[in-house]
């Protein structure tokens, strides 16, 4: 019986000083980003933290729906991905699903991006005969960019940015909506969409603002520039696909040449000037 006992008092003990143990490696932020957290989600449950790429991170639920949400250090609130339903979805959004060229595709995930002083967007990613495609919409329902299973570098994930990156964004582009962001080679890119264009911004590691482009029809190439072609020695190519470029010490037109087999890139100022073969 004496032993019995002892057995049981041990095992207690035990679990009581493994649950001590947990509850203290339970990470929690500084108090100032927990505050934030329920300032602006005043019924999340379930609330877990986490350290990410220098921002404190909350996964929780609230109403039902989960959540992401990614605070700085001193607290503020920087972006949120939510996981939706289809029926939650904005009218607008679900009627050009439902009349374009996926509307017989299954969803399989939507979620809503949200970034702070930015619209939010949502992302639904849809499937069919093994084939895979990322829709990427507006608030009022403008289906900004698709990305089919080809074109996915990797599988999608939400990137926060850095409130100088996205204050560059909005001083240059002030009606920009920031569709993802991603790191490629070091360097930040960042798609929006801009006037109705979808645009790549590029970053230096130090938040410094590089370049951004966007690509151009053949017919909006100005004449200067497409007149090179008529001259040699590019007299027998072509204009495969062409991009407007623009850094902080000028701008070009980025033409991808072809001739047969022979590929060539040529960067052209809008007045004609080759700056770049």
């Amino acid at each position: 019986m004496k032993v019995k006992l002892l057995f049981l008092m041990f095992f207690l003990a035990t679990g009581l000083v493994m649950a001590s143990c947990n509850q203290r490696d339970k990470y929690r932020p500084e108090t100032k980003v927990i505050s934030s957290l329920s300032a602006k989600y005043p019924k999340a449950s379930r609330v877990e933290w986490e350290q990410e790429k220098g921002y404190q991170v909350a996964e929780f639920r609230e109403k039902g729906v989960e959540y992401k949400a990614w605070f700085s250090n001193d607290g503020k609130w920087i972006m949120t991905e939510s996981d939706l339903k289809y029926g939650a979805l904005p009218a607008t959004i679900r009627s050009d699903v439902e009349k374009g060229e996926y509307s017989s595709w299954k969803k399989d995930d939507i979620d809503k991006i949200e970034r702070a002083g930015m619209p939010a967007v949502y992302v639904l990613e849809m499937k069919k005969d093994g084939q895979e495609a990322e829709l990427y919409y507006s608030e009022n329902g403008e289906l900004m960019k698709v990305i089919t299973e080809r074109q996915k570098k990797q599988k999608l994930a939400y990137m926060p940015l850095d409130q100088s990156v996205r204050d560059k964004i909005t001083l240059k582009y002030p009606k920009a909506v920031i569709i993802e962001a991603d790191e490629e080679n070091g360097m930040l890119e960042v798609d929006i969409l801009d006037k109705g264009i979808n645009k790549e911004v590029v970053f230096s590691p130090r938040n410094e603002w590089i370049s951004t482009s966007w690509e151009v029809r053949k017919n909006d190439i100005p004449a200067a520039v497409s007149a090179i072609l008529d001259e040699a020695p590019y007299k027998d190519y072509r204009i495969d696909d062409a991009h407007f470029v623009e850094t902080p010490d000028q701008s070009y037109y980025l033409l991808e040449l072809e001739k047969g087999n022979s590929e060539i890139k040529l960067a052209v100022t809008p007045e004609g000037e080759i700056v770049q073969k």
